[in-house]
């Protein structure tokens, strides 16, 4: 039980740290588009299937810090090849799983309202010259949480 305890302190302290560094400029990072440099003073969203600027959007925030929660798991996952996986490791990844979840969904329901949830993908739909679109993307949330139910699962077994 102490070690389940470490685990979910570890991740909570990850989840903290990617809060928390989600407020600097990480676009560059993660992006080949100039973003900041088109839109200083707000971003893009989706209203009704129509992209508009909007001062105030709060998806590239939650983007953000998926994408540092999702370099954070990566490179936890990477050094988990030379550890047993044990409770801490198991607890860890079944709670930083969780987290990017909630932030990638959080990304999603603040960036649009042209939102359609499959199993393992999900779509947005564009209005574009008149044109509908439907754009499919394959759903990281749905995987990670996959991924936390089978370390919790494999937690309990023990």
């Amino acid at each position: 039980m102490r070690r389940v305890l470490v685990g979910v302190l570890l991740a909570a302290l990850s989840i903290a740290v990617a809060a928390a560094a989600a407020a600097l400029p990480i676009w560059p990072l993660v992006s080949d588009e100039p973003y900041y440099s088109l839109y200083p003073n707000g971003s893009l969203v989706v209203v009704n299937g129509v992209i508009e600027p909007r001062t105030g959007a709060m998806w590239p925030y939650f983007y953000n810090a998926t994408a540092i929660l999702v370099f954070l798991f990566f490179a936890s996952f990477i050094a988990s090849f030379f550890v047993e996986m044990g409770e801490a490791v198991r607890a860890f990844f079944a709670v930083i799983s969780i987290a990017i979840a909630v932030f990638h969904y959080l990304s999603l329901v603040t960036m649009t309202n042209s939102l359609a949830l499959y199993p393992l993908i999900y779509t947005i739909t564009l209005k574009y010259h008149g044109n509908t679109i439907q754009q499919y993307y394959l759903d990281i949330g749905q995987i990670f949480i996959i991924y936390s139910i089978y370390n919790i699962w494999k937690l309990l077994e023990k």
